[in-house]
């Protein structure tokens, strides 16, 4: 069988592994080039959206009238960092999240991997991973409250997922270090009552009790 290269058009007698001719194909001089530019494409975009993640989370903190001033430090070490390794923030929120970590002197690992498992953040001093959860997080709550299990089960139990919706990140930014130490403080309560263990009532619950913790211009923080 003849076909066409994709790129140059130059015909040529099609190799075993060219076994649809429906699909694009292409010589060996054509493939090579196809494959570096678009690897070369990527990187470009890869690179492109996380500056755009970081302007769109300067402008989320300037919308909740912080005074970016403050942060200046922080947002030039995140803008740096994602230079280097533009990969390792998934969201705008993300990057809103490290910037208030390290501004409060908080070690990070973002897209840290334990196991099998990423986790968007890892912060050992405070032995909390760190979830940033956008809307999806409502479609796959069982899931996560088993790999939540999971990921306690190689931390240790002094460990405790804290799941922040990205909303109130978007809201009250500010308030992410004591909501984070609070949801934790409140898990590790509850499992002291239920020999450690979250029962099933607990994340239908917890808005009602995340007002008496958090209670500062914000309804809730965390629905776990």
């Amino acid at each position: 069988m003849s076909v066409k290269c994709w790129s140059c058009g130059k015909e040529s007698d099609a190799p075993r592994e060219w076994k649809y001719s429906y699909k694009r194909e292409y010589c060996p001089e054509c493939r090579k080039k196809h494959d570096e530019e678009y690897s070369h494409t990527v990187k470009q975009y890869v690179c492109l959206k996380s500056k755009i993640m970081v302007e769109r989370a300067i402008k989320s903190l300037e919308r909740q009238n912080i005074n970016i001033y403050d942060y200046r430090e922080a947002i030039d070490a995140i803008k740096e960092y994602s230079s280097e390794k533009p990969d390792k923030f998934m969201s705008s929120q993300e990057i809103i999240a490290a910037i208030i970590l390290i501004d409060n002197e908080i070690a990070i690992k973002p897209q840290y991997k334990i196991k099998n498992y990423q986790v968007d953040f890892a912060i050992p001093s405070l032995k909390i991973i760190l979830e940033i959860d956008g809307y999806m997080h409502n479609y796959s709550q069982l899931k996560d409250s088993k790999r939540d299990i999971d990921l306690r089960m190689v931390l240790g139990k002094e460990w405790e997922v804290v799941h922040i919706p990205t909303k109130y990140i978007d809201e009250n930014a500010e308030m992410l270090v004591e909501a984070m130490r609070a949801v934790k403080a409140e898990k590790q309560k509850i499992r002291a009552q239920y020999s450690g263990t979250i029962p099933e009532w607990y994340s239908k619950q917890a808005k009602a009790s995340y007002k008496k913790i958090f209670n500062k211009n914000v309804q809730e923080f965390s629905h776990l």
